[in-house]
């Protein structure tokens, strides 16, 4: 497990570009099924649910932006510190869309419940590899700078202030935009309920419980991916 965490785990370009295509291929059934719910002319939609697609998928945009950057200059520069700033102000969107199984409370019309299901868990699915896949790109920039130490502490700390980032939108309507748009009102919020912690007790139990859930979930993709990377490399190798 250690020297797992001490490698950059998988490294095969071809095996990231299939991932790639298949987010996009599940992607585009999301919406095939979005479309086709709305023939049932429901009195809800589902097509929120495209929006925070298209959020999720620019976190991964902007890291590798960030990691050709690294590349191409060998260095953190101001354009690779501009792109892993934009990743993490839009890093939480990829991870938020786990907490849109709250629309399938009572949403039983018309015998689409499951069909629900099924889109909002391709909708979670899609958006959580989408930001793991983001992060471990990120991770990898900070391990060559810093080394695997730091670059794990990276993580704990993106997965963190992510834990808080969905509570910001799911119960306080935020988006990571507004911290341009309305950066006064945000910070606010923000700033009360870290001086008076005791008065907004579930901000906290929110934050910990999804930070603790998504740190659990990282590790385990990263893991798989990496043993399955190594098993890929042995099964290759002559005997």
């Amino acid at each position: 497990m250690m020297q797992i965490l001490k490698t950059d785990g998988p490294r095969s370009g071809r095996e990231v570009l299939s991932l790639f295509q298949i987010l996009a291929a599940i992607s585009l059934f999301i919406g095939a099924l979005i479309l086709f719910r709305q023939m049932y002319q429901v009195p809800y939609s589902f097509r929120f649910l495209l929006w925070n697609l298209f959020l999720a998928w620019l976190p991964l945009g902007f890291a590798l932006l960030a990691r050709a950057g690294h590349r191409r200059r060998g260095r953190l520069s101001p354009a690779v510190g501009l792109s892993a700033c934009a990743w993490l102000l839009l890093f939480p969107n990829a991870l938020y869309i786990v907490t849109d199984f709250v629309h399938l409370r009572g949403n039983w019309h018309a015998g689409l419940f499951w069909i629900d299901l099924v889109i909002i868990f391709l909708s979670a699915f899609t958006g959580l590899t989408l930001g793991f896949l983001s992060l471990y790109i990120m991770q990898s920039i900070v391990r060559r700078i810093r080394g695997a130490a730091p670059a794990w502490l990276f993580v704990l700390g993106a997965l963190g202030l992510s834990g808080f980032g969905v509570y910001l939108g799911r119960f306080l309507g935020w988006n990571s935009w507004d911290l341009i748009g309305a950066p006064d009102m945000l910070l606010r919020d923000i700033f009360a309920r870290i001086v008076n912690p005791w008065v907004y007790p579930e901000t906290f139990k929110f934050t910990l419980l999804f930070a603790c859930f998504y740190i659990g979930l990282y590790l385990l993709a990263y893991f798989v991916a990496a043993s399955y990377s190594s098993w890929t490399k042995e099964i290759r190798q002559p005997s």
